[in-house]
């Protein structure tokens, strides 16, 4: 009864040992995690996390403040689209821009960018699949860039040359609004 007892406690100790090892571990794995996130949520690109059954787990703040700012455009696509909702829903809210939706099909093997438009909205989204250390598909991370203003100028200036062209040597870019290379341009052409 004795070397019974003994055994337990011995076995006991044991699974203490182990249990305490195992939460350690997911403290330090929590701690990366939330330091992964505290990072992503400071960068300066718009950064999304779809998981393998298409759902969306994480939108990083400048993501969230893309979709905010181009709610009204995306509802015009997706009429139940709604910024503070993103995380948790389907990725197939997007299916009525279908360049979008394929790119994260095509992502199981390799990157894929899509130029998508959404109402008036434009955007480049980079999609990559994200694999575990084993190699299994974790699922994808899409970068959203709103290039809404960027098309918008490109779209002036396509037709601005076009004119020029035609022999419309009137016609002028406007300065407003543009800059860095832009604005040059506009005041060049001037």
């Amino acid at each position: 009864m004795r070397a019974e007892l003994k055994a337990n406690i011995e076995r006991e100790r044991s699974v203490a040992a182990e249990l305490k090892v195992n939460m350690e571990r997911e403290r330090s794995s929590g701690q990366e995690n939330n330091r992964i996130r505290a990072a992503l949520d400071r960068i300066g690109a718009g950064a999304m996390l779809v998981d393998p059954d298409g759902r969306i787990t994480y939108v990083n703040d400048f993501a969230r403040s893309i979709f905010r700012t181009q709610a009204r455009e995306i509802r015009r696509e997706v009429p139940s689209f709604d910024a503070e909702q993103v995380v948790g829903a389907s990725f197939d809210m997007f299916s009525g821009a279908p360049s979008l939706r394929q790119s994260l099909h095509d992502v199981l093997t390799s990157a894929r960018n899509a130029e998508v438009s959404m109402g008036g909205a434009a955007f480049r989204v980079i999609a990559n699949p994200v694999h575990g250390d084993d190699g299994r598909r974790l699922g994808t991370v899409l970068q959203w860039v709103d290039r809404t203003h960027m098309v918008s100028i490109e779209e002036e200036v396509k037709e601005t040359v076009a004119r020029a062209l035609q022999g419309n040597l009137a016609v002028r870019l406007s300065e407003e609004g543009k800059e860095g290379f832009f604005k040059a341009l506009a005041a060049g052409m001037n």
